[in-house]
């Protein structure tokens, strides 16, 4: 971080308090890589990862309104886990999260699938009607075209969370524990998404995660 900033820093980067808010600048606001936290110092909190830039972006616009007008700040609570995911050039990826690491063409194809569901929020073909011919003239509602695209998706995806919904911790950590060349990833998402809500079914699947590649 440059130094000639005279936005005051902590441990190389812009200090901000739990309102995104620079400690010596009220009217800066800040996100990301950039900044430290003074909350959590002393934790080395949150890392330097995507997923907390993404989720101070919305407090950030929020907070730069309230003080316009003059209303109370939000503050910002980082979560304390995250999916970590990383390709690999062979179209298989890793991923990391409730203290195990999987590996495989179906977490690819979850990466991808995340990735590109996350960039459709910033394609104007679902912000604007007939984009292609009319521009920016006529802007959807709540992102209509991409809410119409999502029920075709639920089509698919609806049966399985039902019936991840009841699977049991066991068949969970096996499908899970799957070899590297399984490509199929909507139930192993689903699975990892209610571990994420469900403590006790998370440590339950963790105890039957045995892949043959650990």
């Amino acid at each position: 971080m440059s130094m000639d900033s005279d936005l005051e820093l902590m441990k190389g980067y812009f200090r901000v308090n739990n309102n995104l808010q620079s400690t010596s600048h009220p009217n800066v606001f800040a996100g990301g890589d950039c900044i430290t936290m003074e909350s959590y110092v002393e934790e080395n909190f949150p890392p330097k990862a995507g997923v907390y830039a993404v989720r101070e972006g919305p407090v950030i616009a929020q907070n730069i309104c309230n003080a316009v007008n003059k209303q109370p700040l939000q503050e910002y609570v980082p979560q304390r886990q995250f999916l970590s995911l990383i390709m690999t050039a062979d179209e298989i990826a890793i991923g990391a999260k409730y203290g195990i690491a999987f590996t495989g063409k179906w977490v690819w194809a979850m990466k991808d699938y995340i990735d590109r569901a996350f960039m459709k929020l910033f394609d104007p073909n679902y912000l604007f009607e007939d984009y292609k011919n009319q521009g920016t003239a006529k802007p959807l509602e709540n992102n209509e075209l991409f809410d119409d695209d999502d029920k075709e998706l639920q089509k698919t995806i609806g049966p399985i969370k039902e019936r991840v919904k009841t699977i049991d911790p066991a068949e969970a950590g096996k499908l899970l524990s799957c070899n590297e060349e399984e490509s199929d990833f909507h139930e192993r998402f689903q699975i990892l998404m209610r571990m994420h809500n469900d403590k006790e079914f998370e440590d339950a699947v963790v105890s039957h995660f045995r892949p043959e590649y650990i």
